[in-house]
């Protein structure tokens, strides 16, 4: 792990390009997640707001805070969209479909603490983004946004030609 200098936290900020290490990641990892965080938290508060129960609030602030966790995650966390595993019309499905665990866990929280033991759906609902957090780094990382393999070199780029007896080792080995 790398120390967090200055410098690093610059580029890890403001030139993700520069610096795709995972500790980089982690760091517009939690910045793109504030975002995402503060726009979900006002959608729910305003649909509070207007009177709506809590449970569409979370499905509304829901779509509204993982739409903007997407664009963020895809473009600036892990970047580097054009080698990524799927099209971003993939991509976006397989995060939604991550997302509803997320959802779920925020269901669940507001069923038994809001609708069960009465505390405030607000409150709930702020409780609920350590959880979601977690689970929405691990799944973007490891579920949605892989990287592709880099093709095997042609032997011609290891050096030299490929001589019969090479490719009968290669395809013993």
């Amino acid at each position: 792990m790398r120390f967090p200098t200055p410098s690093f936290a610059f580029r890890a900020v403001f030139r993700p390009s520069e610096d795709r290490s995972i500790e980089a990641q982690a760091v517009r990892q939690v910045l793109a997640g504030l975002v995402a965080t503060l726009a979900d938290l006002s959608v729910f508060r305003g649909c509070l707001a207007l009177g709506l129960h809590p449970m569409v609030c979370a499905v509304a602030s829901f779509v509204v805070g993982t739409t903007v966790n997407f664009y963020l995650t895809r473009h600036y966390t892990i970047g580097e969209p054009e080698k990524q595993n799927r099209s971003v019309g993939l991509q976006y499905v397989a995060y939604m479909g991550t997302g509803i665990v997320s959802l779920a866990i925020v269901q669940a929280m507001l069923g038994g603490f809001h609708l069960v033991m009465g505390f405030d759906p607000f409150h709930v609902k702020i409780a609920s983004v350590p959880v979601v957090f977690v689970w929405t780094v691990l799944s973007s990382r490891f579920l949605v946004f892989t990287k592709r393999k880099p093709a095997p070199a042609p032997p011609e780029a290891c050096g030299g030609e490929d001589t019969s007896e090479e490719r009968e080792h290669a395809r013993d080995h």
